[in-house]
């Protein structure tokens, strides 16, 4: 029994999953933070230029 405990603490196979799962929860926050943080800047610009065409005078024939 002592034997069959050493041999389930001594396992490394879990390690690796679970320090996958401690670097998807460290980089989740900031890859969301900086996809929002670009998503507005893009948005600001988009709408910079949408104002710029919509300022252009178009002559009708």
């Amino acid at each position: 029994m002592l034997n069959k405990i050493k041999t389930v603490l001594s396992d490394e196979k879990g390690v690796s999953f679970i320090e996958f799962g401690l670097w998807l929860t460290l980089l989740l926050p900031v890859m969301v933070g900086a996809g929002v943080t670009l998503s507005n800047s893009m948005g600001s610009i988009f709408s910079k230029i949408g104002n710029v065409i919509g300022g252009i005078n178009v002559f009708e024939i």
